[in-house]
């Protein structure tokens, strides 16, 4: 699942995005550039140029303004501003579909904080005041549904796939799909159908309008499904966190997972083995290189020589990906580890300081 395609859509239920509705000229041309800046993470402009004109006049500030500079705030995790900014745009809201949306930004608010009762009543009130605008209620519903208890999740994600189909602006029908598809695919093979055909929409509309916020791979025939030239081991395989723990787990089970046999014990052994002649080990590249100090198995680094870095037990065996993602498989201890971050440039400190931390919170000594 490519990463930018399921955090487009779960920013758009999560930042508000309906905050350019149409206003007097001046006002709506701020409201559609900050919007704009604050989905494409330029926060600092944003607020800036929101608080300016809220500074500039004697009168009090415009309500959906307000409404967008909260967001904006929200978004920057400025919290308490967040709070001040969105509560007076709802107090002085001049319509019901207004309020409706400032309840639904609040809701979001309150679920950051932690408070899940509040949010869901925000979120309520937002669906109910959200008349005929049919994008509130859909964000709303989208929230809802996030906070709904797991056996109510499908149902409600059924029922907002027929509204949001309703929803006329393409560009708007398409993220909510987005956001919908997000959140099924994480409810299990009976969601599966649903989250395929969201996703395959907001795939099919990125590519009719271009759009890079909602561009997506198709999952039958996207870029990871075409043949290539060259083969590269490793290269280019998907798989998710919770896939990767399954396999991680089945390594540590000498090859059996869920009771099923997948490897044979033997097999599992010469993977978590050092297969490379005694010259050959311990590789001993830069002093900040992740694989330093480890030799090779059938696929995968074991920990040959545990000096001057916390690389953990010897027998320890694990790999890494060049954005810094690592994991690491210890027999000794009877523990594994994945790590998914973004960081090309702090492989070394990273990893090495991570597993220091692991070993020294279990007391275990090397």
């Amino acid at each position: 699942m490519n990463s930018k395609l399921v955090m487009a859509g779960l920013m758009l239920a999560l930042s508000g995005g309906l905050h350019a509705a149409p206003v007097a000229d001046d006002v709506g041309a701020l409201l559609e550039t900050a919007a704009q800046q604050r989905r494409e993470g330029n926060l600092r402009l944003a607020i800036e140029s929101l608080e300016k004109a809220c500074k500039r006049s004697d009168a009090p500030c415009d309500a959906r303004v307000l409404g967008e500079l909260g967001a904006a705030y929200y978004q920057a995790h400025r919290y308490a501003q967040a709070a001040d900014a969105l509560s007076e745009a709802y107090a002085r809201a001049d319509s019901t579909s207004e309020r409706a949306l400032f309840a639904n930004d609040l809701g979001n608010l309150s679920a950051s904080r932690g408070r899940r009762d509040e949010a869901v009543r925000y979120y309520e009130e937002a669906r109910a005041k959200a008349g005929g605008n049919a994008p509130i209620a859909v964000s709303a519903g989208l929230n809802l549904a996030r906070l709904a208890p797991p056996q109510e999740r499908l149902a409600r994600l059924q029922a907002l796939a027929v509204e949001i189909a309703g929803i006329a602006d393409t560009h708007e029908r398409a993220r909510y799909a987005l956001n919908l598809g997000a959140q099924a695919r994480t409810l299990g093979p009976a969601a599966l159908k649903l989250s395929y055909e969201q996703l395959d929409r907001a795939r099919t509309t990125a590519r009719q309008l271009n759009d890079r916020w909602l561009l997506a791979d198709s999952p039958d025939s996207g870029t990871y499904t075409k043949p290539v030239k060259v083969l590269s081991g490793g290269g280019g395989l998907i798989s998710s966190t919770p896939d990767y723990l399954r396999f991680m787990q089945m390594l540590l089970n000498e090859g059996e997972l869920d009771g099923v046999r997948i490897l044979k014990r033997k097999t599992v052994a010469a993977m978590l083995r050092n297969q490379l002649p005694g010259e050959a080990v311990p590789i001993n590249t830069s002093a900040n290189d992740p694989i330093r100090l480890v030799g090779f198995g059938l696929g995968i680094a074991v920990v040959v020589d545990v000096e001057n870095l916390s690389l953990g037990p010897a027998g320890t065996a694990g790999w890494g990906g060049y954005a810094n993602t690592f994991f690491f498989v210890d027999p000794r201890d009877d523990m594994f580890a994945i790590f998914m971050v973004q960081t090309p440039s702090q492989r070394g400190r990273i990893q090495s300081g991570l597993k220091a931390l692991i070993y020294q919170a279990l007391g275990t000594e090397r």
